[in-house]
């Protein structure tokens, strides 16, 4: 049968409601029903083995690229927003409500080419998602102070994404490159648009009209459902949505001819970093060009590549580089980064980059190497494809680019068509000189008694083709010696980002590569976990290099230094100059336990790595990394026998003895300690918290959860702090409470396994503010704190919220590595399964236990307060003033909230210490 053929009979499938079989040839593997009714929706159904859960994501065709008009860029980010506000049915908090009942998790985003809303649930729930997402499809309704109130929101936002070098140097990038098409805008939009977004309520209504229709729309269901069902669903809450749909007119952008550039001065120390665009065409699905771009970001710029190799191995030029291309609807940009040790490189590192292009575009590729990089992009998406919102967020890409969910099929059938030639002429014609645009960026001022058996931790899953390995061992920066912090992780790195005894780290990648597979290293404060993840056809392979990168550490010079100086950069260009909100998240750690084992982060400080060397690497490796210190977990589909055999090879670790030992009391908090950290940034991040003596092996651990959760679950609309300070005031992106500690919650929605800790604290974390809202804000959060510390919870605020988790928690382990994190945690703590410990004591939890933790943890009387912020003398003077703060909004708020901010606005802060700390005096010495 011609493949002609083929594609026309699938499409009278689909016309019919039919299934569209995956074949073995497929590489997205599961069967794929379409039906679209009449009013234009579609509604696309991808069953998936997740019992109970499914993912439910609608697909709006609109993004950043239908900001025709000028002052209007950023404005469908803006409407995301603005679809949470609720109709006349249900409101806002009854949305939340509903959603927080079912144990969901729900949120949007908005990029060039799409704006998705998604909900990740219970099954069951179905129809209920149906129904509220239908209402604010049909009817979304708002009054123009809500819409004023919302833009404070996203304007925070900004400040927030803009104290990292990324959103600049992208905002340079494509204002440049693109004249004409609105792929000139980020998604964010310019400043000076969200600025004036406040009076753009009456647009706003024309651009509900205009864009949310039928015949723009998808509805993506993929999990556990019954397609029938679906459909039915579907025409029942969807049927009467009526048409009206109206495309913007993308202006085309014409032929770049010539070179351009810019250079971006950065207000702080930091590494300088290199963004180069290169004019590239849109995605297609029916020729090579789009795989042949694929290709190419393998071949010049993944850790196997000659380039990288040179330049980030070798020379050590650079810490960071990466190139590829995005699919878009329209032509858009391939995208070069290095960020590099010095600015004075950047002239050897540019024509290293041309001669590797250079080189492309003179000679064919080798065959067998394109095989290869084929192997690992097969494997790389199938290893992906492990969750419902996993394989939805890749049918999205496809149904956005090209309408079809058969897409993704077609883009790999090109890749197997791909030939060394075809490779050679995309090169040829990306890389020209006249399509090359450059942006720059960088501070003007730069500068034992026999060990038992290996703990292990199994999680069997017979059917699945994927296998999870994590190599846990305890010894973490507590284990670091005075004077020299950060010897522990990087001695994680010299074993797993490094060569061996038997290859260079080079040679190393390169055998990972076809795997589509790496090995990862993190290090916290009691553990360093070296994981992977394999296909299990790829299993032996992998297992073979897993061992000998654990068992036969190289510890080479060039290896030692370029770590070294990965971990520096962390410290100084990740954490002072690139992210406020990581910063934030460290300070407030090290101001808690000051003195502390706990007391410095991870990474180390800067004088402890200077002080590092090769030799305390090798001893503390010899004295850690030993059978004693080992927790091993395995979980998937790995075949009988295999267990046994890597335990085996694990057996030439050394015996030693366990490193864990007793941790001294945290210093004890009396009183408001404030410290201000002085940074050149546009907004306002603050952080405040105080240790508890709960973790989870504490009984007190799961009452305490439910009362957090009512407080300021993660990245959820459904907590108090969030309600208060985003929903009702506009006042930022977030607002959140923790009861233990938290990786990385700028980048995660879900809590991330294996950074266990025996000690623990609680905190609160207000995301960026603009700074005259700062002081309001901080009253804001501990008028919310002390609210619930002396009310507790009512009966109905304590079923809803324990009801919400007991499916929540649930989304927490939907994958392999995360499930087999959880139970290896549990066994750290010496406890049951942690999403089964909280069905049941969740279940039998009381309202009276819950209040009574609160009122044995919870305060606002002593803690621990770390502001990030420019200007802190003048917010340290008010602080200590503690004069009345009045919020000030772009529309007045309800009543009931205009009479609460009155109460708030002067609650006393009542500092006992305020600190102002240099930004670029962080993370010096201990």
């Amino acid at each position: 049968m011609s493949n002609d053929l083929r594609l026309k009979l699938l499409g009278a499938a689909l016309a019919a409601g039919l299934a569209v079989p995956a074949t073995a040839a497929q590489i997205f593997p599961y069967q794929v029903f379409e039906k679209e009714l009449a009013n234009g929706f579609r509604v696309v159904t991808v069953p998936y083995d997740s019992p109970g859960t499914l993912s439910y994501s609608i697909i709006v065709r609109t993004g950043s690229r239908e900001e025709v008009e000028p002052g209007h860029s950023g404005f469908a980010h803006f409407f995301e927003h603005m679809m949470f506000r609720g109709t006349e049915k249900y409101s806002q908090d009854d949305y939340n409500d509903i959603v927080k009942r079912m144990g969901a998790d729900t949120n949007g985003y908005t990029s060039n080419d799409r704006t998705v809303y998604y909900i990740v649930g219970p099954s069951a729930e179905l129809e209920t998602m149906m129904e509220i997402e239908s209402d604010r499809f049909l009817n979304l309704t708002y009054d123009e102070e809500a819409f004023r109130r919302e833009a404070l929101a996203v304007l925070g936002e900004y400040n927030k994404n803009v104290s990292n070098p990324f959103l600049p140097l992208f905002e340079r990038l494509r204002e440049l490159a693109f004249t004409r098409h609105t792929y000139g805008h980020t998604t964010m939009g310019y400043l000076d648009d969200i600025k004036a977004m406040p009076g753009y309520y009456d647009y706003s209504l024309r651009f509900f009209d205009r864009f949310y229709r039928p015949e723009n729309t998808t509805l993506l269901v993929v999990g556990d459902a019954e397609p029938q069902k679906v459909d039915v669903l579907a025409e029942r809450y969807f049927g009467a949505w009526q048409p009206g749909y109206r495309p913007a007119e993308i202006p085309a952008e014409p032929a770049q001819t010539e070179a351009k550039s810019a250079h971006i001065d950065w207000g702080g120390p930091i590494a300088p970093h290199l963004l180069i665009g290169y004019r590239a065409p849109a995605f297609s699905d029916t020729t090579v060009d789009t795989a042949a771009l694929d290709i190419i970001s393998q071949l010049l710029f993944s850790d196997s590549a000659p380039l990288y190799k040179k330049l980030v191995v070798d020379e050590q030029w650079l810490d960071q580089l990466g190139g590829s291309y995005s699919d878009h609807r329209d032509p858009y940009l391939f995208v070069i980064f290095a960020r590099l040790k010095s600015k004075d490189l950047l002239p050897e590192v540019e024509a290293a980059m041309q001669e590797a292009i250079a080189d492309l575009q003179r000679n064919p590729v080798d065959g067998e190497r394109l095989e290869r990089i084929k192997s690992h992009l097969r494997y790389d998406f199938a290893l992906g494809l492990d969750s419902p919102q996993s394989i939805a967020r890749t049918l999205i890409n496809s149904l956005v680019l090209t309408g079809d969910p058969g897409s993704v099929n077609r883009v790999y059938e090109q890749y197997q068509k791909i030939t060394p030639a075809d490779v050679q002429r995309a090169a040829r014609e990306l890389f020209r000189d006249s399509g090359r645009t450059s942006v720059t960026l960088w501070h003007p001022g730069e500068k034992a008694a026999p060990a038992p058996p290996i703990d292990t931790v199994v999680l069997p899953s017979p059917e699945s083709p994927l296998v999870s390995l994590r190599l846990l061992f305890k010894a973490g920066s507590t284990h670091d010696p005075a004077g020299k912090e950060g010897l522990a992780a990087l001695t994680g790195l010299m074993v797993a980002e490094a060569g061996t005894q038997r290859r260079d780290y080079s040679e190393l990648v390169d055998l990972l590569y076809p795997l589509a597979a790496t090995i990862d290293v993190a290090t916290d404060r009691e553990v360093t976990v070296i994981t992977g993840e394999i296909h299990r056809e790829k299993l032996d392979e992998y297992a073979t290099l897993l061992r000998e990168v654990v068992l036969e550490p190289a510890f080479d010079a060039r290896d030692f230094t370029r770590n070294k100086e990965q971990l520096e950069a962390y410290l100084t260009t990740t954490l002072r100059a690139s992210s406020d909100e990581l910063l934030g998240l460290e300070m407030l750690q090290q101001v808690l336990y000051d003195g502390h084992p706990y007391g410095h982060a991870p990474e180390g400080t800067l004088a402890g790595l200077a002080a590092i060397t090769l030799d305390d690497v090798k001893s503390f490796y010899r004295r850690h990394y030993t059978r004693a210190n080992l927790m091993l977990g395995v979980a998937g589909g790995y075949p009988e026998g295999f267990l046994d055999s890597f335990l085996a090879g694990l057996e030439a670790l050394p015996a030693g003895e366990a490193s864990t030992a007793e941790l001294p009391a945290p210093p004890a908090v009396d009183g408001r300690d404030f410290t201000l950290v002085e940074k050149s940034t546009g907004s306002v991040g603050i952080h405040f918290g105080y240790p508890i003596p709960v973790t989870r092996a504490h009984p007190d651990y799961y009452a305490l959860m439910v009362a957090n959760s009512f407080l300021g679950e993660h990245r959820t609309f459904h907590g108090r702090l969030m309600q208060q300070l985003r929903g009702k005031r506009g006042l930022n992106y977030g607002d959140y409470s923790y009861i233990e500690y938290y990786y990385s919650p700028p980048t995660t929605n879900n809590p991330t396994p294996n950074v266990p800790r025996r000690q623990q604290y609680f905190s609160v974390w207000v995301r960026p503010v603009v700074p005259n809202t700062a002081h309001f804000a901080l009253r804001n959060a501990i008028y919310e704190v002390e609210r619930l510390a002396e009310r507790g919870m009512t009966r109905e605020e304590f079923e809803l919220t324990r009801d919400y988790l007991l499916n929540y928690s649930k989304l927490w382990a939907q994958t392999l590595p995360d499930r087999l994190g959880f139970l290896m945690d549990s066994r750290f703590y010496g406890t049951g399964y942690y999403i089964d410990e909280i069905d049941e004591r969740l279940r039998s939890l009381t309202l009276e236990e819950v209040n009574a933790a609160i009122r044995r943890y919870l305060q606002a009387d002593d803690f621990q307060a770390v502001l990030v912020t420019d200007g802190a003398a003048a917010l340290k003077q008010a602080l200590a003033a503690d004069q009345p703060s009045p919020m000030v909004y772009n529309a007045p708020p309800d009543a009931e909230v205009a009479e609460e901010d009155k109460r708030i606005e002067g609650l006393p802060v009542a500092p006992d210490v305020i600190r102002i700390v240099p930004v670029d005096t962080l993370f010096e010495a201990d």
